[in-house]
């Protein structure tokens, strides 16, 4: 999907929208609820509750925002655009570049208003309770991801961004009662970054961390 707005959509499980019981199942790469692959798309007031199971590039939105083995909520992979006013509660499971938002976002984007309670498990490196991992300079504002689960047995886990490869910008964000487990660079609220790291009123309470 390119150059394309989606706004005001709501993917609910239980909400008699959907099947109380519907998921979204991939066997490979981009998988998301709302989106497998996106290119400079806009997302704004999107709420999803539906389970999210892929491979590579899987977000409880979207998979992959430009790549090949991510999987997010709502968007698997997604690339140049910002997205506002998004709200995922559910399970996330991919072997590699994992999120509750987006399993992975490429090029200088934003992400705003954005609430998530989650299981979010990768057999692989990069997962996190918002962003598995960031290519390029981003920002996430407003932010909360509280009640949530970021497990596996690798690297690079954080209770809201796995990896950050370049500027990660992180204000009014709040992250509680949450559960991150991995091995190297594990942390509660970002794995690793490749470069700066500004946090501006960032809050982090009954957070539990385990590195192997």
């Amino acid at each position: 999907m390119s150059n394309t707005p989606v706004g005001e959509v709501s993917v609910l499980r239980a909400s008699g929208i959907a099947d109380s019981t519907a998921s979204v199942i991939g066997t490979s790469n981009y998988v998301g609820g709302v989106m497998g692959q996106a290119v400079t798309t806009a997302l704004r007031n999107i709420r999803s509750d539906m389970s999210v199971q892929g491979s590579s590039y899987t977000g409880g939105i979207g998979g992959y925002i430009s790549g090949n083995t991510d999987f997010g909520g709502i968007v698997g992979y997604k690339r140049d655009s910002n997205s506002s006013n998004i709200t995922y509660i559910g399970n996330v499971s991919g072997n590699t570049h994992v999120g509750g938002v987006f399993g992975r976002i490429d090029n200088t984007a934003t992400l705003s208003n954005v609430t998530v309670r989650a299981n979010i498990t990768a057999g692989s490196d990069y997962a996190g309770g918002l962003v598995g991992y960031t290519r390029d300079t981003y920002s996430i504002l407003n932010a909360n991801v509280s009640s949530s689960r970021v497990v596996g047995s690798r690297n690079y886990f954080g209770g809201m961004v796995g990896r950050a490869d370049q500027d990660l910008n992180l204000t009014n964000a709040t992250i509680s009662n949450t559960v991150v487990n991995g091995a190297d660079h594990t942390a509660g609220v970002v794995g690793s970054t490749g470069s700066w790291y500004r946090a501006t009123n960032v809050s982090v309470s009954g957070v539990n961390v385990a590195g192997k």
